[in-house]
């Protein structure tokens, strides 16, 4: 009978689980789909170049896809029975059963954290989002950017390099750029409701929980990665980022096609090794850290940075075109 191993969200993590899965399974008995809202990837690193006026690259799913073997359905997701393993979509054929799922549906800002945000204020959460900031930033006199973590400094150090005569005002409530924001940032994050209202085990943000190997404790055939899983690293628990989120997939495609050949998944082995922050495109920090975020050897700075962080980038998006000889939390 064909093993059926669904992935929900195609973001860094889910993109890299799905690929990666069906690499390790070719040539067996095995159907990897792929669920996303969207029938194109989005760079989110990139989602503040994108408001500030610059063009990002077309990666269409399918494109990505091609010669993996993996099925892409485009549709929400609006609920799971985990009891009957089914998936409900917003679109046709409307649900998909499942052997194996991985849960990947990513995280957004939380608006609602801040009275008066949701009315107000603009999020770069994601593309269409950019896209309508974009336009509003062109006729603006002035923009306040509110939060010191990466996104903050990167966004404000962006729009006023694509408009000079722009004033810009970062506000934060603590030191910019301070290692604590990396940190706390997650609590300024949403994760969907759904894992929670599904009946998986999360935390308090909505996260779920995982066991050392990214399956859920409550619920064994369900992995849960990237912004949307609650993993316990070296560095504590896993933050929301692409870092983070595409080893995870591609451990989770690891564990999943061991797990199908009736193998115990390895443990998740995730290190952040650095902290990267554009100041435009011609302006970068670049700080090497160890696996608890304590701050490791030089920092690159100028144009170095700039291009050590673009490269960086480029790098992830080819990691997760080609997963395979990847060793994942390397």
């Amino acid at each position: 009978m064909t093993k059926r191993i669904v992935v929900l969200g195609a973001g860094y993590a889910g993109l890299g689980a799905a690929k990666r899965a069906a690499r390790r399974l070719r040539g067996t008995d095995v159907r990897v789909t792929l669920v996303n809202v969207s029938d194109r990837f989005v760079e989110r690193v990139r989602l503040h170049q994108l408001a500030a006026g610059q063009e990002l690259a077309d990666l269409p799913l399918r494109g990505l896809l091609d010669g993996t073997g993996v099925q892409l359905m485009v549709a929400g997701v609006t609920g799971i029975d985990l009891g009957a393993r089914i998936v409900r979509l917003a679109a046709a054929p409307y649900e998909v059963g499942y052997d194996v799922l991985v849960y990947a549906l990513g995280s957004g800002a939380d608006v609602h954290a801040v009275p008066g945000a949701a009315e107000h204020a603009f999020t770069l959460a994601g593309e269409e989002e950019a896209v309508v900031l974009r336009s509003r930033l062109a006729e603006a006199r002035s923009v306040a950017v509110v939060g010191g973590g990466l996104t903050g400094i990167e966004a404000a150090a962006e729009f006023k390099e694509a408009h000079p005569r722009l004033e810009v005002q970062l506000i934060s409530a603590g030191p910019v750029g301070d290692g604590l924001v990396a940190r706390a940032r997650g609590h300024l994050h949403r994760v969907s409701g759904l894992a929670a209202d599904s009946g998986l085990a999360t935390d308090e943000q909505g996260r779920m929980l995982v066991d050392p190997s990214l399956r859920s404790l409550s619920h064994p055939e369900v992995f849960g990665i990237g912004d949307a899983a609650a993993a316990r690293t070296a560095g504590g628990i896993s933050r929301m980022s692409c870092q983070t989120g595409l080893p995870m997939g591609l451990h989770a495609g690891d564990a999943v096609a061991r797990l199908v050949a009736g193998q115990d998944p390895r443990p998740v082995r995730i290190r952040s090794v650095w902290q990267h922050i554009s100041l435009g495109r011609r302006d970068g920090v670049t700080q090497f850290s160890r696996a608890d975020d304590s701050p490791l050897g030089p920092v690159l700075t100028g144009g170095v940075a700039a291009r050590y962080k673009e490269l960086v980038i480029r790098g992830t998006v080819w990691r997760m075109c080609h997963p395979g000889p990847h060793r994942p939390g390397v």
